[in-house]
């Protein structure tokens, strides 16, 4: 037997565990609990691991707290060995969570990537053994943990993944068990996945389960089914709302929100919106309403909304988070619009903020334009790392322009000087030889009447040779 424990500890465990010392043996999974009576009450905890090794000890006793071990966690570390008490049987998910991050006071990172391991590798080994039931007992223990949401997607993934496969050789029990799912409102986590594959193999499915007065008690999920349908019907909007109107009034009224919208009855629109907040203040759709209400605010002309929002605008703005909500509205039509409106927006703010707006947005296209208006310094220095990033050669380019542009204008009293400390100053920043030998290439052919310029570039092209 595996012996976790110095010899003279074991030894003296013996004697406690022979004479009967070990009471409240509790056992939860791979968690035991016991009370050891040794001259007083000593409270012991241990857990193991799915392949029922030890991986955690605790004793309230003095002797433990200095050397880290004891005769009374030996002594029911013996118990669960000898008398065999650990989960025999398939290892269920919150076993795997209890032994890997529960156990734990501060999970850390290695911690959530072992149990997401041992997750993966129990799933694929149901799926192997074609033991669905197993996997469907890990999907619904899932929901009832508390996991973080940053990694949640991770084993959410890979249970769809596993479902995929099960749809090839078992697809009538998949689908018995995802109804029921649906109508008992289990796995919540699951339900959009649910209804897409549902729709995609037994759309007809769908109309039976608007049947079930259980669905009707989730009202979420009841809109969801609907607009599912909706989009996967041959049926117009009229003739969908007649069929429907009966099970949930408030998808129809969105719906038909959405037909006056795409009908261009703007003023119409509003009034439908205006209309269902007050009869649905607690809508699911509600969001849904709003996108198409604020779309209807832009009417055939999107710059309208635009600039209704940039008139609010003063010197002292700091949150320009809704210019985000702008360009969701306007849609395809903010790229013919976006330039005049930063141009606008940057007469009314900070310049600081306005240059931090443009790298939030990632807007290297509208940058670029404004370096080619104005090829200055201030440009350069605030756009030209935005513009390198997301295209290299326009922005080469665009550092070209203001090379050029301050050679001809700002400096042609120093122009040899001034011209060798922006060619350095750009090699040194980017690092880009084949872009250094073009900008020296066409300089050649400009200012090929300009012998101070010429003798700098040599000097530059000889520098940087390789």
């Amino acid at each position: 037997m595996d012996k976790p424990f110095s010899f003279p500890v074991y030894q003296q465990a013996k004697r406690l565990y022979q004479q009967s010392k070990i009471k409240n043996f509790k056992t939860n999974n791979n968690i035991v609990d016991a009370i050891v009576l040794d001259g007083g009450q000593n409270q012991v905890k241990l857990v193991f691991n799915m392949s029922g090794q030890l991986t955690s000890k605790r004793c309230d006793c003095s002797y433990s707290k200095f050397y880290h071990e004891c005769k009374h966690m030996a002594a029911v570390y013996m118990k669960v060995k000898d008398e065999n008490v650990l989960s025999q049987g398939p290892i269920k998910l919150r076993e795997l969570y209890d032994t890997y991050i529960g156990s734990k006071a501060r999970p850390l990172e290695k911690n959530y990537s072992d149990f997401e391991f041992k997750v993966k590798q129990s799933l694929n080994k149901f799926r192997l053994n074609n033991q669905i039931d197993n996997i469907f007992s890990y999907c619904f223990e899932f929901s009832t943990i508390i996991y973080p949401l940053q990694r949640k997607d991770i084993i959410v993934l890979y249970i769809q993944d596993i479902l995929n496969d099960l749809q090839k050789n078992h697809y009538s029990k998949l689908e018995e068990w995802m109804t029921q799912c649906l109508i008992d409102d289990k796995n919540d986590y699951l339900h959009d996945y649910f209804l897409d594959v549902i729709k995609t193999n037994h759309l007809e499915l769908l109309n039976e389960l608007i049947e079930n007065e259980k669905i009707h008690i989730n009202n979420e999920l009841l809109t969801k089914i609907l607009l599912t349908i909706y989009e996967n019907s041959h049926m117009t909007i009229e003739e969908f709302v007649n069929h429907y109107f009966f099970v949930n009034n408030e998808v129809m009224h969105y719906l038909c929100t959405k037909e006056l919208f795409n009908q261009g009855e703007f003023s119409k629109v509003i009034t439908a919106y205006e209309d269902f907040n007050l009869k649905y203040p607690f809508s699911t759709l509600k969001g849904q309403m709003h996108s198409i209400y604020e779309k209807s605010l832009l009417g055939n002309d999107p710059t309208k909304y635009v600039d209704k929002y940039i008139d609010k605008l003063n010197y002292w703005t700091k949150d320009l988070s809704n210019i985000s909500t702008i360009k969701r509205i306007v849609g395809e039509e903010w790229v013919n619009i976006r330039y005049d409106t930063y141009k606008k927006i940057e007469n009314k703010i900070q310049k600081d903020v306005f240059i931090n707006l443009i790298k939030e947005q990632n807007e290297w296209e509208v940058a670029l334009g404004m370096i080619y208006e104005n090829p200055s310094y201030h440009n350069i220095l605030a756009y030209l790392d935005l513009i390198m990033e997301n295209d290299e050669a326009s922005g080469c380019a665009a550092y070209f322009e203001y090379v050029v542009n301050g050679l001809l204008g700002n400096y042609r009293y120093n122009m040899a000087n001034s011209l060798k400390e922006l060619l350095n100053y750009f090699y040194r920043t980017y690092k880009n030889k084949n872009a250094l030998d073009h900008m020296i290439y066409y300089l050649r052919l400009l200012f090929k009447e300009y012998e101070d310029v010429l003798k700098t570039l040599d000097e530059v092209e000889v520098y940087y040779e390789d």
